[in-house]
């Protein structure tokens, strides 16, 4: 890993250990100040909501096998990316950060990749997916 990409994953493990929690997950907005709102796999599949202005920062870890691709926001007007380290082709862990931006709703999602689903004849290897549903609030 180079020196850059070192030193923004302790900045942003950094920020996640001083931070408190940042996310309701049904029907209230979590209560107003800076808010850092981490997810990971086992976080797939969930709701959350949260206020304008959170970090919303996605770890996902290796496991040996394929790699994750850098989370994406499908609406970043809503959930602004930041930052990412690692993902595919790199081996590795990914850790993304987004900025809630403005009111609405967007999904971070990552897939699984590896190098024999990029040749030719593609490899049959199952892919693992993440998604995420994220609802900020003004």
């Amino acid at each position: 890993m180079s020196g850059g990409r070192c030193a923004a994953l302790v900045a942003l493990t950094a920020a996640l250990l001083c931070t408190g929690p940042a996310a309701a997950r049904a029907g209230e907005l979590p209560p107003p100040g800076k808010s850092v709102l981490t997810l990971t796999v086992q976080d797939s599949g969930r709701s959350y909501i949260i206020r304008r202005g959170t970090l919303v920062v996605v770890n996902l870890p290796s496991s040996g096998g394929p790699s994750w691709d850098a989370p994406e926001s499908d609406a970043p007007e809503v959930l602004t990316p930041t930052a990412h380290v690692g993902g595919y082709p790199a081996p590795g862990p990914v850790s993304a950060q987004f900025r809630a931006a403005t009111g609405g709703t967007a999904h971070l999602s990552a897939t699984t990749d590896a190098p024999c689903l990029h040749s030719k004849p593609h490899c049959m290897i199952a892919q693992r997916r993440f998604r995420v549903r994220i609802l900020v609030g003004e």
